[in-house]
């Protein structure tokens, strides 16, 4: 049988995806016998990350809580802010009352369970608004200045420095004395983080962008007359994709800290905005008296940070052109 023929066998010993070790009676992968795209790869091997997976998972159950807390916890019944002084000031956590006291109540008989799911909204808006937005930043920034090099490269290198001197806490301290504490507090705050966060994925981007720019594929497509622009965003950036990705997970989760960081410290989310850091800051009195009121809060802001560490591990080695997994 000639080789153009469709013979299995032949196939799967063509194939640039063929698994080794392939006996003549055995069918072969149908992963192995057919072309598939980086993403496709990517998503596999992902798949083939256990801890990654599992931190996909929580992140995504999280996000869900956050996003439906209305259907989960009704404002009218579970309010964050609604309080029950004399019925239910120090509450244990118990399971007859169903999810209201579920992690307990802290001193003013406030529901831990209403502060950990409505808490979840602006913990996660603002880790995840600021570090997408200053990931856009940074990856126009630092391929603008990879790409070109010259005095364009210098001139936003310096601009670059300039903000990765800026002192985060200072900033912030800054910013809350001149617009105050208000509506805009969550407005603000993720403006800060914006201006603290995109200086370091420029930076990222930039050096894939030096050593990109010279490769036999950019100088095939300025031969044949891509522009500029497409050779940029279509055939560079791709390729630089695997550190931004691994930076911005790990941008989320150090966000999420800050932010927990600076809500304890009182310079971040003031009432009535509730977040876990805010619920870890009215609990700080009574961490020794009535321990679930800052335990679980602290649970829930240890598991976020984990399983985002986890995502970002399982993306390194899903964007790892050289893993053979």
């Amino acid at each position: 049988m000639a080789i153009g023929e469709s013979d299995p066998q032949s196939r799967a010993v063509l194939s640039p995806f063929r698994t080794t070790g392939l006996s003549p009676n055995r069918e072969a992968d149908p992963i192995a016998t057919r072309q598939l795209t980086q993403l496709q790869l990517a998503w596999i091997r992902l798949r083939r990350h256990r801890l990654g997976m599992i931190g996909l998972g929580v992140m995504i159950f999280l996000v869900l809580m956050a996003i439906f807390a209305p259907l989960i916890a009704p404002e009218n019944i579970y309010d964050p802010n609604s309080n029950d002084i004399f019925g239910a000031a120090d509450k244990a956590p118990t399971l007859h009352d169903g999810l209201r006291y579920l992690f307990g109540a802290d001193n003013l008989g406030r529901s831990v369970t209403s502060l950990i799911i409505w808490g979840a909204r602006y913990t996660l808006l603002i880790s995840f608004t600021a570090t997408i937005t200053s990931t856009l930043i940074g990856v126009v920034v630092g391929g603008v200045a990879g790409f070109y090099g010259g005095w364009v490269d210098s001139l936003l290198m310096r601009v670059v420095d300039v903000f990765l001197t800026l002192p985060a806490l200072s900033v912030l301290l800054v910013a809350a004395a001149v617009f105050g504490h208000g509506n805009t507090t969550v407005l603000l705050v993720i403006i800060v983080f914006t201006v603290l966060g995109w200086a370091y994925i420029a930076r990222l981007v930039r050096g894939s962008f030096l050593s990109l720019r010279s490769m036999e594929f950019t100088e095939a497509a300025r031969s044949v007359g891509v522009s500029n622009a497409r050779i940029i965003f279509r055939h560079i950036l791709p390729n630089a994709l695997r550190p931004v990705l691994v930076a911005t997970t790990l941008g989320i989760a150090g966000n999420i800290s800050f932010e927990a960081a600076i809500d304890f410290l009182g310079f971040g989310l003031q009432y009535p905005d509730t977040s876990w850091g805010t619920a870890l800051a009215f609990a700080s009195q009574e961490q020794f008296r009535v321990w679930w009121v800052t335990v679980w809060p602290g649970v829930f802001l240890t598991i976020t940070i984990v399983a985002i560490n986890f995502v970002g591990d399982g993306l390194s080695d899903a964007l790892d052109v050289r893993s053979k997994n």
